[in-house]
């Protein structure tokens, strides 16, 4: 787990990103999968689309590009958070996290 706990936040999970760094490797350590939570807002309609994945260039190309069911035809989407993880298990919970009424309230909290 992480180690940037906030007070009156969300647990300590990952390492916070308010901006995007597509310039890192998707590797770090020795040879472990970094993995990132994101969260997408559309530029269309301003909603947010929460997602998991190990390589976020990627994935945003995807999203825009229509190759994604949840945002195709509401782009383009811009990459407005996201939190790395050393395994996909623990991406996934915050991924799960983010898509409940805590998690909302907590990414509202952040005004993105």
């Amino acid at each position: 787990m992480g180690s940037n706990a906030r007070a009156g936040s969300s647990p300590a999970w990952g390492t916070l990103r308010k901006e995007m760094f597509f310039e890192a490797s998707p590797f770090f350590g020795f040879g472990q999968m970094e993995y990132f939570v994101y969260v997408l807002k559309s530029d269309s309609t301003a909603a947010f689309y929460k997602g998991m994945t190990s390589d976020l260039q990627k994935r945003l190309e995807q999203h825009n590009a229509g190759k994604t069911k949840s945002t195709k035809g509401k782009g383009p989407c811009r990459m407005v958070y996201q939190e790395s993880f050393g395994n996909a298990e623990e991406a996934r919970a915050r991924e799960k996290y983010f898509k409940t009424a805590a998690g909302r309230r907590f990414l509202k909290s952040l005004n993105l």
